[in-house]
Order: structure tokens, then C-alpha cells, then sequence
């Protein structure tokens, strides 16, 4: 199919040469200026470049699994893998503080959860075990900060557009590429009804912007001690530009509200449940208003 390229901005990946070019671009982008990003204001808005290795956010170890025969101990065939470790680089350069950003919603309606004694446990530092290896790592209690509601709103409130940024993996096992609740008749671009609560809109999907191939992603389910299935991701970083078809700026108002409220961040819908939950199709809503 063929498509003409628009003057897009997405996030990250690529940077606008001129209206009808785009170079492959690395880069990352500080708080202030996602902001900017989000509400519209790409020319405000500002990407830094990779630091040098020596600089970068994390390192990739390399490792080797084998199984071994639970009577010999001894190494079994056709059973050896050679998976990389990423950790994080310790507090050097200029990005002195490093780490997982965790945000824990929904506790006050959770009747196995006991919110204070969980609440307690973030009151000060704390000693934790990270990931399969049991890393040892630090947890803090950090203050919410607070994207621009209102501004979002009102933008997309006045244009019907708005786009979806992926800030981690998103698995679609039926489409791939884009959420399983959109429909693509031929010679149409997908459209699907996105739910929220028990509000329903039609959304289009008009362009997507991603800088690499569908992502191979496997692991080891350590609750029942086998390898997770290998599934094909669409990368973090991903934007998905959307409109409202026969649009009607104060009838879908609270529908726009609520879009926007379920995003700090929000989990995209389409994609499979048991994913979502360990952290998969999380995302960021912005508006875009630069195509008229």
C-alpha cells in the first residue's frame, strides 16, 4: 500500500529533517519537555542525545543456561541458552540518578490489601530484591507529578486528534502492529470502538511512528519454572495518531476528559490482560494538531 509521509514528531526515535524526510535518532527526553510534547508543542519541545557509553543508563552482561538431569546433575542435551542480563550502570556521570519508576494504583479498592501496612513500607528507604537474580536494590516513596490535564483536554477537545505514546512494550496477539479492538476494512485505515469505563467512542488509526521492528520477547515464568512463550511486541516509544470520526467537540468533551484522565500513565486497550498486568501496553495520551 502506498501512503504519503506527513510532517509527524514522533518520540525518540526519529528526528524531522523537513516535511517529507526523516533519519533514524536516538535520544532522551527530560520531563519538562514531554510536557511540551504531550500538549502539543513539538517545536518547543527539546530531544538530548544518547550520553557516551561510558555515560549510559544501563549494561548488558552476558550469561549461560543450562538444565541439568535431577538424578545425574549432570548438563543435559539440546538444553543450553545464552540470554543477556541488562542492570543498571552504577551513579556515575551525569545521570547520577537511575531507576525504575513503579506506580501502584487502585490500593484503597483492593480488600486483600492491607494499604497501610503497604503504605508503611515506602515511608523511608528500603532494601528490596529486584528481578530473578534477586538484585539488591533501594526503594523510595517519590511525589506525583502531575501532566497537563486541562491543557491535553482542551486540546484535543478542539481538534478531535489525539495520539497514544508507548512507554513500555504493547503486545496485540491478534494485530501485531496496532490494538486487537480496531478493524481494518479494505482500503479504510483501522477504527474500533475504544471503551472507557462504560464509555464507548469510534477512534481511526491515521499514521503510527516507530523506529524498529516488532520486538521478540521471551523470559522465565519463575511461579511454574518454565520458559515464557516468545511473543512479537510493538517497541516502547511508539506513537499512534488518532482522530474521532463525525466529531462533536461538547459531546465527546467527557468522553476526551476521561481519555486523558486514564493515562498517568494508562494501559492501552487491545491487547491481552494477562500481559497488561505485568506491565506491557502502558502508555502516555498527547494531542496533534499538524496536519489540517
Amino acid at each position: 500500500m502506498k501512503c504519503s509521509v506527513l510532517p509527524f514528531y514522533p518520540l525518540g526515535f526519529f528526528c524531522g529533517i523537513d516535511s517529507s524526510k526523516f533519519k533514524p535518532r536516538e535520544g532522551v527526553i527530560g520531563w519538562n519537555n514531554l510536557n511540551y510534547y504531550l500538549a502539543g508543542k513539538a517545536e518547543h519541545g527539546e530531544l538530548k542525545d544518547l550520553p557516551p557509553e561510558d555515560d549510559i543508563f544501563w549494561l548488558e552482561e552476558s550469561s549461560t543456561i543450562i538444565k541439568r538431569d535431577n538424578t545425574t546433575l549432570t548438563a543435559e542435551e539440546h538444553h543450553l541458552a545464552h540470554p543477556p542480563y541488562i542492570r543498571m550502570q552504577a551513579d556515575t556521570g551525569r545521570f547520577r540518578e537511575k531507576g525504575l519508576l513503579i506506580h501502584i494504583d487502585g490500593l484503597n479498592n483492593q480488600k486483600d490489601f492491607n494499604t497501610d501496612a503497604i503504605t508503611s513500607l515506602f515511608q523511608y528507604l528500603h532494601t528490596a530484591r529486584l528481578g530473578g537474580e534477586c538484585r539488591v536494590c533501594l526503594t523510595e516513596r517519590l511525589p506525583v507529578v502531575n501532566l497537563p490535564v486541562q491543557e491535553m483536554t482542551e486540546l484535543i477537545s478542539n481538534t478531535g486528534k489525539f495520539r497514544v505514546i508507548l512507554t513500555s512494550p504493547a503486545y496485540f496477539p491478534n494485530k501485531g502492529y496496532y490494538p486487537d479492538f480496531l478493524e481494518s476494512a479494505e482500503g479504510a485505515l483501522p477504527a474500533g470502538e475504544w471503551e472507557i469505563g462504560d464509555q464507548k467512542r469510534k477512534v481511526r488509526l491515521v499514521s503510527m511512528a516507530t523506529g524498529k521492528r516488532l520486538l521478540r520477547i521471551g523470559g522465565w515464568d519463575l511461579a511454574r519454572g518454565v520458559p515464557k512463550k516468545m511473543i512479537k511486541a510493538v517497541p516502547a516509544g511508539t506513537v499512534m495518531f488518532f482522530e474521532l470520526p463525525d466529531f462533536n467537540k461538547e459531546h465527546d468533551r467527557k468522553w476526551i476528559k476521561e481519555l486523558v484522565e486514564s493515562s498517568f500513565p494508562g494501559t492501552l486497550p487491545g491487547g491481552d490482560d494477562k500481559y497488561c498486568k505485568q506491565g506491557f501496553n502502558t502508555m502516555l495520551i498527547g494531542g496533534w494538531d499538524y496536519v489540517p
